[in-house]
């Protein structure tokens, strides 16, 4: 079912593709505060901090950052993701990236590679900063014995640097 889903993600942002904006080349540090693992005990909470170049490749930007949790956590990544405007201001943002997460005190997610995909919705303002909500699914993607994933849902904020 959750293949399913990121598939058909997947094909709704390529299809969408060509309304997206390739013309924004700024330079933005996202910051992520989130519920990890909300759907399950939800006993922790996930801060994340991103760099997003202005670099594009067609319409595909990328992006790295690092998550930790309040329970030891920490997942380091790198991936693309992709600005789909739908509005002057509105913003779907679909992501996927991939890392290496070591658990701490916090849930064991059966590998220590990871992937990630990702959906947010933005409002941008019109000095370039983005206020919004994201929705990450983390998992091993089947590399492990076990492959319990994790949801994270999270505010953000993107400030542009350059």
């Amino acid at each position: 079912m959750s293949r399913s889903l990121a598939l058909a993600t997947c094909a709704i942002a390529l299809a969408c593709a060509s309304g997206a904006r390739a013309a924004d080349d700024l330079w933005r540090s996202q910051l992520e505060v989130g519920v990890f693992d909300f759907d399950h005990k939800a006993d922790s909470e996930s801060f994340d901090l991103q760099l997003r170049p202005g670099w594009r490749l067609w319409d595909f930007g990328v992006f790295a950052g690092g998550m930790a949790t309040t329970k030891g956590a920490f997942y380091g990544y790198g991936g693309i993701t992709l600005d789909l405007h739908l509005t002057d201001h509105i913003l779907l943002l679909p992501d996927a990236a991939v890392g290496y997460y070591t658990h701490g005190d916090d849930k064991v997610l059966g590998n220590s590679a990871e992937f990630r995909t990702g959906l947010g919705i933005d409002y941008e303002f019109d000095n370039g900063w983005r206020a919004g909500a994201d929705f990450h699914h983390s998992s091993n993607a089947g590399l492990g014995k076990k492959n319990p994933g994790v949801e994270i849902a999270a505010i953000t904020l993107a400030i542009p640097l350059f």
